[in-house]
């Protein structure tokens, strides 16, 4: 977990800043845990970032995008854990914004 979590030292001085710092990395490790929890410990997280970090959609036009990444079992549990459609080639704003609140 520690090679893939990059958190560099970062040199700030006012309060604020360190504890803004400290919440986002402190957010992104609890992002990290969830995930791994949520998929019953199967995949390591490099194989989940790698994941996540492929699926880009291109816009075809305002309201279609076609997805540029492949299908994957990964892919296929992350969507039946959120229940975002994420199996599939095209997408629309509908499909996108579903259930964004």
């Amino acid at each position: 977990m520690k090679t893939n979590f990059k958190a560099r030292p970062i040199y700030h001085y006012k309060d604020n800043r360190i504890k803004a710092h400290f919440i986002s990395c402190f957010l992104a490790l609890l992002i990290y845990r969830i995930l791994d929890y949520k998929l019953d410990f199967k995949y390591s997280i490099s194989e989940v970032l790698d994941a996540l970090k492929g699926m880009n959609v291109c816009p075809i036009n305002e309201a279609q995008f076609k997805g540029q990444f492949s299908s994957s079992k990964l892919i296929k549990e992350l969507d039946m854990i959120f229940n975002k459609s994420l199996d599939r080639n095209d997408f629309t704003n509908t499909i996108l914004n579903k259930n964004k609140k």
